[in-house]
C-alpha cells in the first residue's frame, strides 16, 4: 500500500486496521494465500481511501487529520457520556 500511495506511506497503526481483515479472510478454508492477500489489500485500500487523511502528517491539525478526528471523538464523548469523558 505504501509503495502505491507514497503521499501517505506507512504510518504506525495501519497494521491494526489491516490485521483483522487478513485474519478474517484467512479463516476461509477454501482460500489460497494469494486470494487472502489480494482480498485483504483490496479491502484495506477501500478503508484507507476513506481514512487516509488521518495518516498524512501534514494534515494532522485539519478536521480530517488525526488530531481533528480525535477532537471530534472527544466532543462526542463529552456530549453523550460526560462522566466517562471527565
Amino acid at each position: 500500500y505504501a509503495r502505491m500511495n507514497p503521499g501517505v506511506g506507512y504510518v504506525q497503526g495501519m497494521n491494526e486496521i489491516c490485521a483483522p481483515m487478513y485474519y478474517l479472510f484467512a479463516q476461509d478454508p477454501l482460500s489460497s494465500i494469494e486470494s487472502i492477500e489480494a482480498d485483504t489489500f483490496f479491502c484495506f485500500s477501500l478503508v484507507m481511501a476513506e481514512m487516509q487523511d488521518a495518516f498524512v502528517e501534514d494534515l494532522n491539525h485539519t478536521q480530517g487529520g488525526m488530531f481533528g478526528r480525535m477532537q471530534h471523538a472527544d466532543e462526542v464523548l463529552q456530549h453523550f457520556d460526560r462522566p466517562l469523558w471527565a
